[in-house]
């Protein structure tokens, strides 16, 4: 894959644009735009392990140092695909239908280690070296936040979504879909489970004072 245009390729530049796609929800796009970047750095890195100051938009140095820190953004658009925190987002994972299966591992986030897999048919968070989230599709979620009593966030998906927390050690959960009506699942083996339609949904789950979370926090 490669970045259209003619002009050069700047790490920062490019990063920058990044974060405006996914501020505004342009999914697809972002996913397509984070795959070209890497593409592009992982090329040039693989055949001459440089990292470049620039690059031209069909590949290679375009100029300037060819071991040039920035040049590295590139990477990290690729690695926020799988995971990242910012200030509209919260806590935000995933992707939106990817054409394959990938993974990133061992990224630490507020003093938590996480291992995120994406694909076609899944999306897949461990915490600490326990699975916390898994989905049958290649969804995003955004905004997940825990509290010892509580669970909340925002996922997308194109398609229905069979959807597994594992945030509570048993009992039954209060759970409520677009703020709609209250529904009590049961935790079964540490899983709640529960399915979404296509589409954009926000997810409220509680478990009250007798149940509680099994790390501190996100």
């Amino acid at each position: 894959m490669r970045l259209l245009g003619r002009g050069d390729i700047w790490g920062p530049t490019n990063y920058l644009v990044y974060q405006a796609i996914n501020r505004y929800g342009e999914d697809e796009v972002a996913l397509e735009f984070a795959e070209k970047s890497y593409d592009l750095f992982m090329e040039d890195w693989q055949a001459h392990q440089r990292t470049n100051e620039q690059y031209y938009a069909w590949g290679g140095s375009a100029g300037g140092d060819v071991h040039y820190t920035w040049g590295a953004l590139l990477c990290l658009v690729a690695m926020e695909q799988f995971i990242d925190e910012n200030p509209w987002d919260g806590l935000r994972f995933g992707a939106l239908q990817p054409p394959r299966e990938g993974q990133l591992l061992g990224v630490m986030w507020n003093q938590h280690r996480y291992d995120v897999t994406i694909g076609p048919a899944v999306t897949s968070v461990r915490r600490d070296g326990q699975t916390r989230f898994d989905a049958d599709a290649g969804v995003i979620v955004r905004n997940y936040s825990l509290t010892p009593d509580s669970l909340s966030f925002s996922i997308k998906t194109a398609r229905a979504t069979r959807v597994e927390t594992m945030e509570t050690v048993s009992g039954a959960v209060s759970s409520i879909i677009d703020g709609g009506h209250v529904h009590h699942l049961p935790v079964q083996h540490g899983v709640v489970t529960f399915t979404v339609p296509a589409g954009s949904h926000s997810i409220a789950e509680t478990w009250g004072d007798l149940l509680r979370a099994k790390s501190e926090g996100p």
